[in-house]
Parts: structure tokens; sequence; C-alpha cells
């Protein structure tokens, strides 16, 4: 091995027959780090060398021993306990700060001064726990405040740490963590890594993700760490052109590390920073040339630090020390060499009040150990070297160069990611449009309102219940005004509350009225007041809901700079979380309950006939607004979705439900008086003006003469017909002239001869039908007011709006069944056997 043989050398240089010998020795991990094997060793060794030749201890001779710690900090105890006995005037180690810190508790007590060429720990300047310890580099105090003068010279504001577990990367941190203020820098919380724990690295970098962090200072335990960090910051995406990442002082010997790959490492290390010390500059070029020339060593020709000069400078700082105390206290070659210097009380700052020009530049010591001052250097990684680019003392630091980043061009990245900016605000393009699109919806909303108030005798809109549809109307405009809030740049406290509140009452104005109209429909004729009572008291549980929620948990307006999505939004969120989840949760089931109550409605009635047919319609707007709000919901929830596009898609959503809604409930009504049209040109199905209808249960004959019925008479040459009563009702079932849609029929009951039931299509009187009630089928259903009647040819449901209606007709075709056959009628009374009307009661429509 090279090692062996070099020490081998140097003790057979160092091996003179001189009676008196000054010993030092260095502890190094000279076999685990071959820069330090090389290049430190042999720079001590000319070290050496050159003091002897130079007779700076006229008749005695110094040499050097070497320990080698295996950079481990557990073998520095030992080490340190076996110098103690053996006669050494002076320590020269060790390399990590933490193992100089080992070191130096054990040399404390037999007073033996340690010098380091690289341990920059700033708790080693700690004179009450480390007295005898010294270093010709400075520490990381300094080196902080360079890292953040580079970082501020670069423009950036704000930067995070991945930092080792060492004491060295740990103090770095300390001190930037501390200082980074005072420069107006913003840092994240440091990420504290073992980089062979890598799950624990990612799970840890999600945390910079979400913030956007782009600049980060790597303070890692050595070298080996900095490339096996680096590795897995590449593998979490977190190496590129948008990035850019600091190193500190060893960061230098990441190209000599043991785990060095070229063809995996230099790309990442492409455009990164390096701060340390400065160790090679015009004043090391003789030293340079030296080892150039005695052992063929290019020291220093990969720019930064190796070492090789500030440990020939701790040799020569030992000599200078222990001349500086054999001539200030009188003593002989003899006397340094026996060690009995050792013996008069000198400190550290006895110690090194010396000053002399070193290879790495003026030295001179203040009285902690500590150098008066100290050059750094700013390396910039560029095609696999280090290229310095700039240099200064802690204080200020100048660059002559622009520095090359990741992307190979002097383009600084950004500190963070450029957010794509999601407010909505009134002037932009797409919310432009959907405020017009809700300012027209409004306007003709609005203009519909004011005619249901003008109009609201009116014979067409009478019928319909204008009140019912006055409220509607609101609550359309409700729905409508929530979106000109939704759409304000920055939302404020009142606009979260308001928009969100006009919308829920809004629609629970709408999801009530329409709820009362069905369920009337549904199950039996009831009062407008008892309906509009139901729908208020439904209105006002809403209102109470909302008021616990904007006076007890109100929403507030809440900046998202999203780094993840690169989004900068606001969102509306509750103040008190839980509550105001709880409280929002109560909403949704409350309307949902209402929404569901009215599908169910909407589809019980899907075929039940109401004067102006309103059923169907109803029930299509129902199911409308039911599958715009479940889309709504699932896209407020959708994390992935910016928040312009939910904005555009729930207003759309809401502008189409409200149209489509006005249309189906209000705007074909409000259409059909402003055009003056007739109910049957909007498929409302009005009442015949070809015959008058009867009043309940049919008490009212009418005498009816028409064409169909003249002709069926005058083709079957029967006798004039004897009719027994009659009505209009609604009519469906399979027959020549119905269908499964419920339309309105005159209904006429004719005795003798014909013994009939004769239909008579109110709309189309060329549509009518004589049903023979002689073998018909005929039931009354459960509820009491629908017939059924059953034939050869086909069957019918006959609506009545009472029971009494429903009995006398019943009673009527079993009076003529009885007459026709002279036996028993074959009208059967409700029972098990009875058709059904699956649950749901028949009414009268005419009152919706």
């Amino acid at each position: 091995m090279r090692v062996p043989i070099l020490l081998s050398a140097v003790l057979v240089m160092t091996a003179v027959a001189a009676a008196d010998i000054i010993k030092l020795v260095t502890v190094l991990p000279f076999s685990t780090t071959d820069v330090l094997a090389t290049n430190a060793n042999l720079s001590m060794s000319l070290a050496i060398e050159e003091i002897n030749a130079a007779a700076l201890f006229p008749g005695a001779t110094v040499t050097l021993d070497y320990r080698n710690d295996q950079n481990n900090k557990a073998r520095e105890v030992a080490t340190g306990l076996d110098l103690i006995s053996g006669g050494y005037s002076g320590v020269v180690g060790s390399y990590l700060s933490d193992q100089s810190k080992m070191l130096a508790y054990t040399l404390t007590t037999p007073k033996i001064f340690q010098c380091s060429g690289i341990s920059t720990s700033p708790a080693l300047g700690d004179k009450e726990e480390f007295p005898t310890f010294f270093r010709v580099i400075a520490d990381d105090n300094a080196q902080g405040t360079v890292i953040l003068q580079l970082i501020q010279k670069q423009g950036w504001s704000r930067f995070g740490i991945i930092a080792g577990t060492s004491d060295y990367s740990r103090e770095i941190v300390n001190v930037i963590m501390a200082n980074a203020p005072d420069y107006g820098l913003e840092v994240s919380s440091p990420i504290t890594v073992d980089p062979r724990e890598t799950t624990g690295l990612q799970t840890k970098l999600e945390g910079y993700k979400a913030i956007g962090i782009r600049v980060i200072v790597l303070v890692p335990n050595d070298e080996v760490e900095t490339l096996g960090t680096l590795r897995i910051l590449n593998d979490n995406g977190f190496v590129g052109p948008e990035f850019a990442y600091i190193g500190s002082d060893v960061t230098n010997l990441v190209f000599s590390a043991s785990n060095y790959q070229a063809s995996r490492d230099n790309k990442l290390l492409q455009g990164m920073f390096v701060v340390s010390a400065l160790e090679y500059s015009a004043s090391t070029k003789s030293l340079e040339a030296k080892m150039k020339d005695k052992y063929n060593l290019v020291i220093g020709a990969n720019g930064g630090s190796d070492g090789a000069a500030f440990y020939y400078d701790c040799v020569y700082a030992f000599a200078h020390a222990l001349k500086n105390i054999m001539t200030k206290n009188s003593l002989t070659v003899t006397q340094m060499a026996n060690r009995e210097w050792m013996n008069l009380p000198i400190t550290i700052a006895d110690f090194v009040n010396i000053s002399f020009q070193g290879a790495t530049g003026y030295l001179a010591w203040q009285s902690d150990g500590n150098v008066v001052s100290s050059q750094f250097a700013v390396y910039n990684i560029i095609d696999n070297s280090l290229k310095l680019i700039g240099n200064g003392t802690s204080a200020a630091i100048d660059f002559y160069t622009q520095p090359v980043f990741f992307s190979g061009t002097t383009a600084i990245p950004l500190d963070s990611p450029v957010l794509d900016d999601q407010l909505i605000g009134y002037t932009k393009p797409f919310s432009l449009l959907i405020t017009i699109l809700t300012t027209v919806a409004l306007a003709v909303i609005f203009a519909s309102l004011c005619l249901l108030v003008v109009k609201s005798t009116h014979p067409l809109l009478r019928p319909i219940s204008p009140p019912f549809m006055m409220i509607s109307a609101c609550g359309l405009m409700l729905c409508l005004a929530s979106i000109y809030i939704d759409a304000k740049l920055i939302p404020s406290r009142a606009s979260c509350n308001s928009g969100y509140s006009l919308l829920v009452l809004g629609f629970a104005c709408v999801i009530g009225s329409v709820m009362m109209k069905l369920y009337r429909l549904y199950r039996r004729a009831l009062s407008t007041n008892t309906l509009l009572q139901g729908t208020g008291a439904l209105i006002a549980i809403e209102l109470i809901i909302v008021l616990i929620s904007v006076l007890a948990f109100p929403l507030l307006p809440i900046e998202h700079k999203d780094m993840v999505s690169v989004q900068h939004y606001f969102t509306c969120e509750a103040d008190k979380v839980v509550a105001g989840t709880a409280i929002t949760g109560v909403l949704y089931a409350y309307n949902g309950s209402l929404l569901v109550a009215c599908c169910y409605l909407a589809f019980q009635t899907r075929d039940i006939y109401s004067t102006y047919n309103e059923a169907k319609s109803i029930g299509v707007a129902i199911y409308n607004i039911f599958a715009c709000a479940f889309i709504g919901i699932i896209i407020q929830f959708m994390a992935s979705v910016s928040p312009v596009i939910t904005f555009g898609i729930k207003s759309i959503l809401i502008i189409f439900a409200v149209l489509l809604t006005y249309y189906l409930m209000i705007g074909k009504y409000v259409l059909a008086v402003v055009q003056k049209q007739s109910a049957e040109n909007y498929g409302l199905a009005a009442e015949s003006s070809t015959g008058s209808t009867s009043g309940p249960g049919g008490k009212s004959s009418v005498n009816v003469s028409t064409t169909a019925l003249k002709s069926q008479r005058e083709n079957s040459k029967a006798p004039e017909k004897t009719t027994i009563q009659s009505a209009v009702y609604p009519i469906c079932g399979s027959s020549d002239v119905t269908s499964g849609q419920w339309r309105n029929f005159q209904l006429h009951l004719v005795g003798k001869p014909m013994y009939s039931l004769a239909l008579l299509n109110v709309r189309d009187n060329a549509k009518s039908l004589l049903i023979p009630i002689t073998g018909a089928i005929v039931n009354i259903a459960n509820d009491r007011l629908v017939i059924s009647v059953k034939w050869p040819k086909g069957a019918i449901r006959i609506q009545t709006d009472t029971e009494t209606a429903a009995a006398m007709w019943a009673g009527a075709i079993q009076r003529l069944q009885t007459e026709s056959t002279g036996g028993t009628p074959t009208t059967t009374p409700p029972s098990a056997t009875a058709s059904r009307t699956t649950g749901r009661s028949q009414a009268v429509r005419q009152l919706v």
C-alpha cells in the first residue's frame, strides 16, 4: 500500500542521531481517505523537513509520528490515551470536528496542545471545554454567514436546509438559522437526514415539495454522505434546472469520495455552489511547486480544498509556537525536547501568541485559538471540477464571474415556483362571460316575477298557484346572485358567508315550493295556505341552520400558495374546522334529504294528471337540479381541479339548472301569457269548451251531442240513448284513444239500450270510444278515488276527485250492469284483489 511506504520513508528521513528530539504526532484517517493519506501526509512531511533544514531548534530535530483513527469517533479516546505516554509536544488533527472534540477531551488533562487543519465546529472555540485546541481555518460561524451572503447576492429570499446528524452539520445549521433574518432571508425548517434511511428522507422531502423550496443548502456529515443525499434528492425529483444547491466545505472532496461514480454523480453536481475556507490561492503557489518537484504531486488541481496546505500550516504553527515559548521563557533546546515547558502555566492564548506568513496566507490567532481572519472561497461545480467564482472574508464576498447553474446557463433559478394566478375577478374573460350570462338570466327571471305579481289572477296562471311560482322565482334569483359573490377577486369574510348563504337559501326556496306542489299532487287536495305554511317552514329551517353557521362558525378567506399544483388562490374555510365541518354536514344532509324527497315524489307522480299537467315538468326540473347538484359537489371536492375551473363549472351548472327549472316551472306559462297563447299550445291540458264540465262527482248532467257519438248511434240504428250522468275526468289506460299519460276526457254513462261508458277527448273530438259495460270488470282502488274498468278489448283508469264521486260512479255502473243483465253486477268493491296504485293515493289534479 502507498501509505505504509510513505510513512516508512518519512520515518527513515526523520530518524536522525540527534540526542534532542521534539516530537509531534498527527492523527488522521489515513487508511480511509486517499486525499488525506497522500496530500496532507506529504505536505506535513515537507514542513518537518523544511523546519529541520532551517535549524529552527539548533541541536534538536523535530519529528512527526502518525496515528490512524480510521475516521472513527469511537477510536479517538483510545488514540488520545496512547499519545499521553508518547512524549509528544503537540498533536496535529483530527479530520472531522466530532473526532477532534473527542481527541481534545483526552488531551486536556495532560495539557497537550492540538491543532486541526479542517475541523470547523464553533464549539471547539469554547476554551472552558477545549482549553488546548486551536486551528488554522475559520470556524463554521464564518462559513454560515458566507453561505447567507451567497444566497442574498443571487436575489433569493427563501431556502431550505438538508443536514446530516453530526455536530458539524448541526452547528452550521444553527448559525444559518440564527443569522438568516439579519440578511432578510426566510429559511424553512431544516431536514435532518441519514442517507441510509431512504424512506425517511423521501417522506421529509414531501414537506419541502409542498412549500415549493427550490434553493437548498446541503450540510451533510462528509463528502460520502453528500453524494448519497444528492442521489436520493434526484430520485425524488429534486435535481434539475429549477433547483439550486449550496454545499458546505465537505463538498470540496466529492470528486475523491469513496462512493463517487462519475457517470452517475457528475450530472447531479453540475451547477452546485461550494463554500469553504480559501485554501489554495496565490500564496500557496510556492507550496504547490514544492509538492510537484519533491513528490510529483499536484495539489489543488481540481479546485476546492483537500487539506494539504492547512495541515502544512499546522506543523509550522507548532514550530513557531514552541520556538516562541522557548525564547520567552529562556529554555534550552534540551528542556524543550524534554517537555519541561509543559510545567509552565501556559494557556492557549499564550501558546498561539504568534503570527507568520503561512502557505494559506498570513496567520494570527485570537485568545480562543481561532484565527484572526480567514479568506473564504465560493466555488461553482462546472464540468466536473470546482471553479473559483468569488472570495473574500466572512464580512464581504466579492464575485468576479457569473455562476453557471444546472441548466448550463447563467440564468438564476427562482427560489419559488411561479404560481398560476387562480383568482377569479369580474374583469377576466371567462368570469366576465359568466357574470354576463348571470345578469341576463336574473333580468329574465325578475321580469317574470314582476309579471306574476301583476297577472297573478290571470286565468292561465291562477291554476298553477302564482304564490309558489313567485317563491321559486325568488329562490332562483338568490342562486344566481351567489355567482356574483363567488366571482369576487379577493374574497372577504362577508363575501365568503353571504355567497354560500344565498345559494343554500335560494335552493331551499325552490326545493321547498316544489316539494309542497309535488306533495299536493301525491296525496290529495290541500289548501294553498296550508302548502304555503309548509313551504315557509322548510325555508325557516334552512334559515336557522344558515344563521347558526354564519354567526357561530363563520367562513374566513384563506390564501393558498400551493407549490405542488403551482397555484395561487383563495378558499373560504370555517374558523372552527370541526364545528364548521359539522354544520356544513347538517346543511348538506338537510338539503340532500329535501332533494331526495322531491326526486321520490317526482317519480311517484310522473304519470299523475294535474289540471295543467305539471307533474312531468316538475319531475324533469327536479331531476335536473339533482344532477347539477351532484356534479357540482363532486367538482367542489376534487383537489386536482383548479379554482377557476371549479368556479366556472359550478357557475355554469347553477345557470343551467336555474334556467331549465325556470322554463319548466315558470317560463313557459309566463311566455304563454305574454304571447296571449292558448294553453293547448304549451302542452297544458286545458278544459274543452265543447261541453260543460260537471261539478264534483259528476252531479250536473251534460247534454252531449257530438259527431262521434251521433255517428255511432246512426250506424247501430239503435233507439235514442239515455245519458245517466256525465263529468270530465283524467283517464289513462290501454285502448284506442287512451295511453299511459293522463288526459282529460268527457265521461258519459249511457243507459238503455247502449249500456255503455262513452269517452270523448276534450282536445280532440275525433278521439272517442264506447265501452260496453255489460261484462266489464269495474274496481275501486284502495284509496277509493280511482276506478278501473277492464273489458275484453282494453282497460282504463278513471281518476275522480272524491271518494263520494268514485262511489257514485261505481254505483251507477252497478245499476246499469244489473239492468242490462238482469243478474249480478260485475262491479267489485275494494278488497285484497282490487287493483292497487303502488301505495300512492290519486287525487283531483284540477286544484294544483
